[in-house]
């Protein structure tokens, strides 16, 4: 296995390189907030981020990623789901999303993000159509 694909190999829970949660445990999680929300009526929304690559990414993803564990909420879940990919799941109000997205695209914007997009739950979405919806955001905001 080469040096690069030990950097992104995960234990099940966290990736091994930045200790931000691993896609499948992520992707698990998402589905128990998606339940809970339907039963509570809770709100959550999702955050991607994609970072711009380039030769010392390793370096940038370690100090990213603890930018975003430090600004998150125990409740919240940061997770890397790509190689310089990362979803937030943040619980509550849409407006506590939006402006944890405003505050680190305006710390970060020119620098390392390549893009960043946003989505609140709706009621009975699936994990699939709340992705599919956080994919076009994204690409809704790298065509403007």
């Amino acid at each position: 296995m080469s040096q690069a694909d030990t950097n992104f190999s995960h234990d099940g829970l966290r990736d091994l390189l930045t200790h931000c949660a691993s896609p499948p445990f992520f992707y698990e999680s998402l589905n128990r907030e998606i339940a809970s929300s339907d039963r509570n009526g809770g709100i959550f929304s999702l955050i991607r981020i994609v970072l711009n690559s380039s030769s010392d990414y390793e370096l940038k993803i370690l100090e990213f990623s603890q930018v975003l564990r430090n600004l998150t909420r125990d409740e919240d879940l940061v997770a890397r789901l790509g190689k310089l990919e990362f979803t937030i799941l943040l619980r509550g109000q849409e407006r506590g999303a939006a402006t944890f997205k405003k505050r680190i695209a305006l710390h970060y914007e020119n620098e390392i993000i390549q893009g960043i997009s946003q989505v609140t739950v709706l009621p009975g979405e699936s994990a699939l159509e709340i992705l599919n919806r956080l994919d076009l955001q994204e690409l809704m905001s790298i065509s403007k």
